[in-house]
């Protein structure tokens, strides 16, 4: 049998002929051989060493190979030779000028190299990983990822058949009824601290998380038939109509405290009701998006809100003992919002896509948000007390915005994608965009904030996008300007990265990987004995 089909990356002329990266170089198959494609920086001078052994700034290889500096022009600066080092490149090392708060192969002092995904900053190199916990299952699917001030991690999935939840030594082997939610929650060392599934007899799906100041877990899920959830002996039935949004609360050390579950009324089949990204305030309440299709209970005793057939958003706030506390329905636009955000003036924040024209405001004649005749995306604040307009702008250079961060206590990043690939933009306090980073070809996973100023992304690049190396990767981008500060591949082609979350100075990435993929970026070996979900910790 001839089974393997060649010219691929990892079986390039021959089988297992791999283009693995060389040193400081990308590799590809191209007819049938694998070319190296040198980082910035960097050329191959020897052809008999792999990739692209030396670097171009120095007194030796000043910006060519071969390219010596000597005399009264003995330095090497950005590729030319001077005579003195210039501000932006003010010290010196072994002929070459470099700035050592920044330079990977001369990070704080000369001579001090970081490892290959690491980047230098402020003199330091950055990130360190830690460790990863592997929850051991074929039939896993992560959502969403969250990561407490203590280290500890919360993570949603959906799950099939039977799986192993506890990482340890130890086994909490759970068996879905059909395709059940869990959510699990491993103390900072990587032990499991509980985990709860949630589930009937018919499909059931993992949405997002939010946590809240005091610990506390909120999930979304949707669900078909009659669903128990409250995952303790006791039972909170719900039944759905069609598929159904629900928020299900659970308290810090995973105790029940209430689920609300939103249906739409209506044609069994037609009937549709979801809900989108989470936020929560200061004062642990919720802020929820979706969208229907038929007659939504927002309330139960009150009427429902109903619409023609087509999907319908809706946004709502629940205080923390789950009351509805204002809600919007936003009949007849072709309107989607998520990404929500509070910041510390009370003000939400929405991204979100619009195609026409939708009066967000009903009633207010100044509230008209204009999209274009395709897909725009858009930006609205709201007051998170009362649930009132602030205001709102559309971008026809973006697509639908569906991630975001919120940048100290105000303005965010906001994440998206478009019809090329992803785009994060960045907001000042009035929503005003300070700049847009557009990353084409790249499928965003997620998107956070980091404590020392920046941003993290994940995701996939489907080929090498500037400074972004293709497969599954972790960046960090620059606050000031979206340049990559540095970036790293999860190393395997069976990995995906599906979430990602920060706290202070910790930051943990959230996935599916295959047997033997290697978690650790660095030169050490950290290898999956199966296939399962990993949560891999690193710091700054």
């Amino acid at each position: 049998w001839c089974e393997t089909v060649l010219g691929t990356f990892d079986n390039c002329a021959r089988c297992g002929d791999s283009c693995d990266d060389a040193p400081h170089a990308v590799g590809r198959c191209q007819d049938a051989h694998c070319h190296y494609e040198c980082d910035t920086g960097f050329a191959d001078c020897d052809a008999a060493a792999a990739g692209c052994e030396r670097p171009l700034n120095t007194a030796h290889d000043c910006g060519a190979c071969g390219k010596t500096c000597s005399g009264d022009r003995a330095l090497c600066s950005d590729g030319e030779c001077v005579a003195a080092c210039p501000a932006a490149l003010p010290n010196e090392c072994d002929g070459a000028c470099v700035d050592l708060q920044t330079d990977v192969r001369h990070c704080g002092v000369c001579a001090t190299s970081c490892e290959a995904y690491q980047g230098c900053e402020d003199g330091a190199c950055t990130p360190h990983y830690v460790s990863t916990t592997l929850i051991e299952g074929s039939e896993l699917m992560p959502r969403t990822v969250a990561l407490t001030a203590d280290g500890a991690v919360v993570l949603a999935m959906s799950f099939n058949g039977t799986a192993d939840f506890d990482p340890g030594p130890g086994k909490d082997q759970r068996t879905s009824q059909s395709q059940d939610m869990a959510i699990e929650k491993l103390n900072a060392d990587g032990s499991q601290a509980w985990t709860r599934v949630l589930g009937g007899a018919d499909y059931d799906e993992a949405g997002e998380l939010a946590l809240t100041p005091s610990g506390a877990v909120l999930a979304s899920l949707v669900f078909r038939g009659t669903v128990d959830l409250d995952p303790s002996a006791s039972v909170d039935s719900h039944t759905a109509i069609g598929n159904t949004g629900a928020i299900v609360r659970l308290e810090a050390d995973g105790s029940f405290a209430w689920a609300r579950s939103f249906p739409a009324n209506g044609d069994p089949v037609a009937a549709i009701s979801w809900l989108g990204a989470l936020a929560t305030d200061a004062a642990g309440a919720l802020y929820a998006t979706g969208q229907f299709r038929g007659a939504l209970q927002l309330e139960p005793g009150k009427p429902a809100v109903a619409t023609a057939d087509q999907l319908t958003t809706f946004m709502l706030k629940l205080t923390p003992d789950g009351a509805l506390a204002w809600s919007h329905v936003f009949i007849g636009c072709d309107l989607t919002l998520g990404a929500p955000l509070v910041d510390a003036n009370n003000e939400l924040w929405l991204g979100g896509s619009l195609t026409g024209t939708c009066r967000v405001d009903p009633g207010n004649v100044g509230s008209d948000l204009v999209g274009s005749l395709n897909l725009s995306g858009v930006l609205t604040r709201w007051n998170a007390l009362t649930g009132a307009y602030v205001s709102g702008s559309v971008d026809g250079e973006l697509g639908n915005i569906f991630e975001s961060a919120l940048v100290g206590n105000n303005a965010g990043y906001f994440g998206g994608g478009f019809a090329k690939g992803s785009f994060v933009i960045k907001t000042d306090p009035l929503g005003t965009k300070a700049w847009t980073w557009q990353g084409p070809d790249i499928d965003l996973a997620g998107i956070a904030a980091v404590a020392k100023n920046g941003l993290l992304i994940g995701g996939q690049a489907r080929r090498t996008a500037g400074p972004l190396p293709e497969g599954t990767f972790i960046a960090k981008l620059a606050p000031a300007s979206s340049d990559p500060r540095w970036s790293f591949v999860v190393p395997s082609r069976d990995s995906s990265v599906t979430g990602i979350d920060a706290n202070g100075t910790q930051f943990v990435i959230a996935g599916t990987s295959g047997s033997g993929t290697d978690f650790d970026p660095g030169k050490s070996v950290e290898s999956s004995p199966t296939d399962g979900v990993f949560i891999s910790r690193y710091t700054f």
